[in-house]
């Protein structure tokens, strides 16, 4: 890599951890970085384009997006003038810039190398084999849930389950006697070898 471009990239990241020191904690901090090398291995963006500042700021407005860093809600947040003021940089090239990098880097709301743990479990959803969609979130509750149920109520669980597939068994049991039953055979050729 040539020095000019490491020394740059160095750059970029002291302006982005100078103002993400005390706002945000470890964990948005090291996504932050995820993302500067990210951006800095994609050929298309050119951090050689434009000023330090205004890099910086760009991928700092991409991790608050994309970790809702926005909204007052959130445990930590900031405003978007708070980078625009920090950084000096008009905010219209800021979001342009962290528009770009988001389209260029394909990103999305829940990359889990860009999002915090909590936005990562809100996000991220698993489809059963039954179809149904959970949230991972919910997911991981019950089987924390699980996980704490005695023998007793296991044991009363897995009647219940057992009483559940039993009943299914005996639905499923009927459909194919009712279909079978509904067969009309055509006995005309076999009365031809008679």
């Amino acid at each position: 890599m040539n020095e000019n471009y490491k020394t740059r990239i160095d750059q970029i990241r002291e302006r982005m951890m100078a103002f993400m020191d005390g706002r945000f904690s470890d964990e948005i901090k090291e996504k932050a970085n995820n993302l500067l090398v990210s951006v800095q291995k994609n050929k298309r963006l050119n951090f050689f384009k434009g000023e330090i500042d205004s890099w910086a700021a760009a991928v700092v407005f991409t991790i608050a997006r994309l970790n809702l860093l926005f909204d007052p809600a959130q445990g930590e947040h900031c405003r978007p003038e708070e980078i625009f003021e920090f950084f000096n940089q008009p905010k219209d090239l800021i979001r342009h810039r962290s528009q770009y990098i988001e389209n260029v880097c394909h990103l999305v709301l829940g990359a889990k190398e860009f999002s915090t743990r909590k936005i990562y479990d809100h996000l991220n959803f698993f489809k059963t084999s039954s179809g149904f969609v959970i949230p991972k979130l919910v997911l991981d509750e019950s089987i924390k849930n699980i996980q704490t149920v005695d023998a007793d109520e296991a044991n009363w669980l897995k009647e219940k389950l057992q009483q559940k597939i039993d009943v299914e068994k005996k639905k499923w049991l009927m459909r194919i006697t009712r279909r079978s039953s509904k067969k009309v055979v055509d006995k005309r050729q076999l009365n031809l070898f008679e």
